[in-house]
């Protein structure tokens, strides 16, 4: 993998248009890396997604998905998406001479939204409605080219700079490498239903924390599950907390996956008043507005029938463009969130290197099985079964 992704930065094609300013790659994953690279004509900085074609499975459907990625994020070409400005494809390189897919992307130089908000001095209700707003505006045109995104997460949303920039405070989506087009005329797509609703396909689009309860229950999905993902993620950018999450005690576990799936289905996040402040610091909830409440609430109602489409939360008064609430909004400071963030943040890395490879590899093989399982199967049942094959 290593050797050969060294050789996609020789090849011929790639180095007419581009070259190399820093050979440590910007990101990593299991197929392909992120460079920090230079258009030789216009000296522009771009990050070049570099993805190894020599062990995808064309039977798995894995190539189509990155061309689909290139594809989708292109057709979504708008100011709160990461911008592709061109991909491409070689046949020759790598150690079975297949070659490798490259995509040209925006360079982001703000980091990840965590991280941003780590290094705020001050972090009020109005940080967060400005993410939010943005990202539900980028959200909104995806849909209305039948793109639904499906891995809405804070690592997928980017400062386009750093602070004190003239884009300092813009955000951007990325990562369409999961999502799914609605259009029934597009070969990417998968099969719709007669209402024009994309179909379970057995498998669970997006993370575990963030998936919407019609994907657990295997039911048709659209641009909703964008809803409730863009709910969870305003939930966490007010309390700092994550809104569902496995038992403790169970934490890792197939029983714990199950019990955080419920908790998802039922719509029965972590109750605001509950919330247990740290030290002398305020609940969140109850320094922050109303509106803000309103709109998490909205967005986690697990019936897609009565959850609001991203067309219609764009009316939200959280959001919504009024300049008299955002000057109030920008008086709720909610600093603690920040302890909190940065808790989840340095958990979460500790659970990855541990629970990575069980619980991605489990899910997904469980998932595959999910359409076919006994109707009064467990979840925890079929991951057992199919731990042990």
């Amino acid at each position: 993998m290593e050797e050969n992704l060294c050789a996609s930065l020789t090849n011929k094609k790639f180095l007419e248009k581009y070259e190399l300013v820093q050979p440590t790659p910007l990101g990593k994953g299991a197929f392909a890396s992120v460079y920090w690279v230079r258009d030789v004509k216009t000296k522009e900085d771009w990050a070049m997604k570099v993805v190894d074609k020599n062990h995808l499975s064309l039977e798995d459907g894995e190539l189509q998905a990155i061309r689909w990625e290139a594809e989708a994020q292109m057709l979504c070409h708008e100011p709160g998406v990461v911008e592709l400005r061109e991909s491409f494809e070689v046949s020759d390189g790598g150690d079975l001479d297949k070659g490798f897919i490259y995509m040209a992307m925006e360079m982001c130089k703000g980091g990840e939204l965590f991280d941003r908000i780590m290094e705020k001095s001050c972090y009020t209700e109005l940080d967060a409605i400005l993410v939010v707003r943005s990202i539900a505006k980028a959200l909104a045109n995806c849909h209305v080219h039948s793109v639904v995104h499906l891995d809405l997460k804070p690592e997928n949303v980017l400062y386009v700079d750093k602070e004190g920039e003239p884009d300092g405070e813009s955000v951007k989506l990325c990562d369409f490498g999961i999502s799914r087009t609605m259009d029934p005329d597009h070969p990417a797509g998968g099969e719709l239903t007669a209402d024009g609703h994309c179909a379970p396909d057995g498998r669970l689009h997006g993370t575990p924390g963030y998936i919407a309860p019609e994907m657990i229950n295997q039911e048709p999905f659209d641009g909703k599950c964008d809803v409730w993902q863009l709910g969870v993620m305003a939930y966490i950018l007010i309390s700092g907390i994550p809104p569902f999450e496995e038992p403790q005690h169970l934490e890792g576990t197939p029983e714990g996956m199950e019990a955080m799936f419920e908790y998802i289905k039922a719509g029965d996040y972590f109750p605001f008043d509950e919330y247990q402040p740290m030290g002398k610091e305020a609940n969140p909830w109850e320094v922050c507005s109303k509106d803000a409440r309103d709109f998490v609430k909205k967005c986690l109602i697990p019936s897609t029938k009565d959850r609001p489409s991203m067309k219609e939360l764009l009316v939200h008064p959280w959001i919504a463009n009024d300049t008299t609430r955002v000057a109030a909004a920008r008086e709720k400071v909610i600093n603690p969130t920040k302890t909190r963030l940065r808790k989840m943040m340095m958990r979460a890395k500790l659970q990855k290197g541990i629970r990575h490879c069980i619980i991605v590899n489990r899910l997904n093989k469980a998932a595959t099985a999910f359409a076919a399982k006994p109707a009064n199967m467990k979840y925890s049942e079929m991951q057992a079964a199919v731990a042990t094959n």
